[in-house]
């Protein structure tokens, strides 16, 4: 599934976020460094997949913009 552009599964980052924090917090309570380090490298790599989305999101309204702007140009060309 999509909404827009961006795939639906790429939002996984949301839950692994999430997960991590829990599998933090369970770490600390039970005095696991294991599980706080396996929450903490989590929570990393969700940061990462959400960095990589947005610079994703950043480049499709990079390319819109220059996709309107060249119609805009053929446009004016035909309009000659």
């Amino acid at each position: 599934m999509q909404v827009g552009t961006i795939d639906v599964k790429k939002l996984r980052f949301v839950a692994d976020k999430g997960l991590g924090v829990s599998k933090e917090v369970m770490g600390v309570l039970v005095g696991s460094a294991r599980l706080q380090e396996e929450g903490e490298s989590q929570q990393e790599r969700a940061t990462a997949e959400l960095k990589a989305l947005r610079n994703e999101v950043q480049a499709q309204k990079h390319e819109a913009k220059a996709m309107v702007f060249e119609n805009q140009e053929k446009a004016a060309q035909n309009a000659k």
